[in-house]
């Protein structure tokens, strides 16, 4: 029995030992898992609650501006008229420059020329010299190339050229013809020659004593516009126009101009510019002057010297201003944005010219109510000069985030102070190139309805290959930018 017992015993003493708590160990790799797992889960909040980014990066570039006018040519024009009644013929073809003593037509008051004239007509194709007929097939060339079926007038313009030349090319048979004639029928036809010199045109249409102040909007209605062409008429009148003498080489074209175009001429200061006339092309410099027509439209006159006899027979010719305008950054009008700032004395602001570290001297009070001065780092956007010489009166442009108005500043080893109050906007963009939106000031050259074009290489402004905002409207400053 005592046996047994004892057995028991010892598997009792076994069986009875210490138990000991379990560690719990840290799990690094689902710490590291469930902060990747927040900070996507941020990132993915923040992408939907932010607005849509895109950027635009900055390259130097130019604006296609439509500069096209189209205007009415003023010129000295004097119409001569016939002094006798008879058939009139004429010895100079239009566009040709006649001097002092020229013989330019003749009226023949019985018809015996006339009657001669027509005897012989068959003579005058064999005539004609490589010349004349290299200027007749150039003239239907250039018809049927600016052919329009809504300017039919322009067959008739086209029927008078060839006419005129035709007139040209026949003089030498004209003066044969009455050389030949008798003394009685001679002594019937009346030569006419040139009082002054000049260039011959051969249509009147009422707009020759016009000055370009004195043209109205209804001037330039070319529905109602009428041209009597003097070539191809036969029989004339005492009194009846017979030829026109353009006596100057200078000569103006008045155009209409919008609003816009005009205030832009104004601000960039245009004086001079070159013109393309784009019926054949041609350029030249012409001065540029805003006007007042009779009834208060406002007209663009382009003063021009030179090439006045290639469009003598032209009363509306289409030209474009060739703007000489300067190289700049082509940025989208979307991306600008007007922002306001303080203006702050230049002498108030410490290390302006470091981007990171300028600062300003703002009064604050320690806990015991004790005046001093604080340290506030601020960001200078751009630079202005003040109203006087005064160097104190010149000003940086601070972002308002940095200060608030009445905060008094005080300036370096000295008791001056200002009171921060004057607020200027500038304009600018923002610039994203460090994953942010940061202002930068233009100064805009040039603009049209989707770009303008910005001036480069100016303190606080873009560089090429910035990348800016593209929509300026969706961006506050200091904003992250996700694209």
């Amino acid at each position: 029995m005592k046996r047994i017992m004892g057995e028991r015993n010892n598997q009792a003493s076994i069986t009875n030992f210490n138990r000991y708590k379990r560690r719990n160990y840290i799990n690094i790799g689902l710490i590291i898992f469930a902060v990747i797992f927040i900070y996507v889960m941020i990132c993915v909040v923040l992408y939907f609650r932010s607005s849509p980014m895109s950027g635009y990066e900055v390259r130097v570039g130019s604006l296609s501006v439509n500069n096209v006018y189209r205007g009415i040519a003023l010129r000295n024009e004097e119409i001569i008229s016939s002094e006798d009644n008879g058939y009139i013929n004429y010895f100079v073809s239009e566009g040709q420059r006649v001097a002092v003593g020229n013989l330019v037509y003749a009226v023949d008051e019985t018809g015996s020329l006339h009657s001669s004239l027509d005897a012989n007509s068959g003579t005058l194709n064999s005539s004609l010299s490589d010349d004349d007929l290299r200027e007749l097939r150039t003239n239907a060339m250039n018809f049927q190339s600016d052919y329009s079926p809504s300017e039919f007038s322009a067959v008739y313009d086209f029927k008078y050229k060839v006419h005129a030349s035709v007139l040209r090319m026949e003089s030498a048979a004209v003066w044969d013809t009455l050389n030949a004639l008798s003394a009685e029928d001679s002594a019937l036809v009346n030569l006419k020659y040139a009082s002054q010199s000049g260039i011959v045109t051969y249509f009147v249409d009422g707009y020759e004593d016009r000055t370009p102040t004195g043209l109205s909007a209804e001037d330039f209605d070319e529905l109602k516009y009428e041209k009597e062409q003097l070539v191809g008429v036969e029989l004339v009148s005492a009194g009846d126009p017979v030829y026109k003498l353009v006596r100057s080489d200078d000569w103006t074209l008045v155009a209409p101009i919008d609003e816009e175009r005009a205030n832009n001429l104004i601000k960039n200061q245009i004086t001079a510019c070159r013109v393309k006339f784009l019926q054949d092309q041609y350029t030249t410099r012409a001065t540029c002057e805003l006007i007042t027509g009779s009834d208060g439209t406002q007209f663009l006159q382009l003063k021009l010297t030179s090439n006045m006899v290639n469009y003598c027979t032209d009363r509306f010719l289409d030209v474009e201003l060739l703007l000489d305008t300067e190289e700049g950054l082509k940025i989208p009008n979307s991306s600008i944005v007007e922002k306001n700032f303080f203006l702050i004395p230049k002498s108030y602001v410490l290390n302006a010219d470091s981007v990171d570290h300028a600062s300003v001297l703002r009064r604050a009070f320690t806990e015991a109510g004790t005046e001093t001065t604080e340290t506030v780092i601020v960001q200078v956007y751009g630079e202005s000069p003040g109203d006087t010489d005064s160097p104190d009166d010149d000003y940086y442009y601070i972002d308002e985030s940095a200060l608030h108005i009445g905060d008094i500043l005080h300036k370096v080893d000295s008791a001056d102070t200002e009171t921060v109050s004057r607020q200027a906007s500038l304009v600018g963009v923002y610039n994203i190139n460090k994953g942010y939106a940061d202002f930068r000031q233009i100064t805009v050259l040039y603009s049209n309805e989707a770009y303008s074009i910005v001036k480069s290489n100016t303190s606080y402004g873009l560089n090429e290959y910035d990348y800016i905002a593209l929509e300026a409207d969706s961006v506050a400053e200091n904003d992250f930018i996700y694209e």
